[in-house]
């Protein structure tokens, strides 16, 4: 059976509305601009997510494989946290894994299971739920992302036309480190 991936959850923007005011050096009392400013501190994220080929914002991934899964696709990835697993039984009934069990490799991004859930493959024949919490969020967002990020915000409101170099070449520069290479 293929793997599914199902993302929820609206993105927490890593960048506020007042230190985008701060980059574009606009007085924090004018609030003319502000829903356009809010416009493009979510752009810029979505122009950093689509070059990098990762989430920039915590979300919630829902992963449905026939069997417990170690690997997540690099655009899904920082993993943050487990926060379920769920088999259905060929009794019909649910069986959960307790989270707990499973512990995030950082470096490789992968799920280490501390007791292999083998002795669980053959007691069920439906799809494994996983539930995840992925993306960078404010805790593990590298600064020089969001400095990326503030530069592309800085491009957008400086030129307001149709611009297809959405990117400077520092923002460009700082986001290849962070590039998911498939």
């Amino acid at each position: 059976m293929p793997v599914y991936y199902n993302i929820s959850g609206t993105p927490t923007e890593l960048i506020s509305l007042e230190q985008a005011k701060q980059q574009l050096r606009i007085d924090p009392i004018v609030q003319h601009e502000d829903s356009l400013i809010q416009a493009y501190i979510s752009e810029a994220r979505e122009i950093a997510e689509n070059y990098i080929g990762r989430l920039i914002g915590e979300r919630t991934l829902e992963v449905k494989s026939s069997d417990y899964i170690s690997n997540v696709a690099s655009e899904y990835t920082p993993i943050n946290e487990v926060t379920g697993i769920v088999a259905k039984l060929n009794s019909g009934t649910e069986q959960n894994v307790t989270a707990e069990l499973v512990n995030i490799n950082k470096t490789e991004q992968r799920l280490i299971y501390q007791d292999e859930p083998t002795n669980l493959s053959s007691m069920f024949t439906t799809p494994v739920t996983t539930t995840l919490k992925v993306g960078y969020n404010a805790d593990n967002c590298p600064k020089s992302l969001i400095s990326a990020m503030k530069l592309i915000i800085s491009r957008l409101y400086e030129f307001r036309t149709d611009n297809a170099q959405q990117k400077t070449q520092a923002s460009h520069n700082i986001m290849r480190a962070f590039k998911a290479w498939n």
